[in-house]
């Protein structure tokens, strides 16, 4: 894996809808990535996984929320598959567009 700039450690703010209201969030670049993959992958445009991340967080900040799902989600991932033993990012699915097939569970 390729050493983190120091772009891609800068937080990004971007708006976001959550319930039909608008709402920043800041984090970082790969954060971000990572958001958009799991909203594609789960075939879900960002904003319906915000809301979705949003309708559980209880009460902790959306931002919080949303990395500790991708972490979750991620390990989820890497648990399900088999990792490859040339692959870069070991435990991806061979098809990185095809769902999870954990649905969301991470969010739970």
């Amino acid at each position: 894996m390729s050493r983190l700039t120091r772009s891609d450690r800068q937080p990004v703010c971007r708006n976001v809808m959550v319930r039909g209201r608008r709402t920043s969030v800041r984090m970082e670049p790969l954060m971000w990535r990572c958001l958009d993959d799991v909203a594609n992958r789960e075939s879900l445009t960002v904003n319906q996984l915000c809301t979705l991340v949003d309708s559980r967080r209880g009460d902790a900040a959306l931002t919080a929320s949303l990395r500790v799902f991708l972490m979750g989600y991620l390990r989820a991932l890497a648990a399900k598959a088999p990792p490859e033993p040339e692959s870069a990012v070991p435990g991806l699915a061979e098809d990185p567009t095809a769902p999870l097939g954990v649905g969301l569970s991470a969010l739970d």
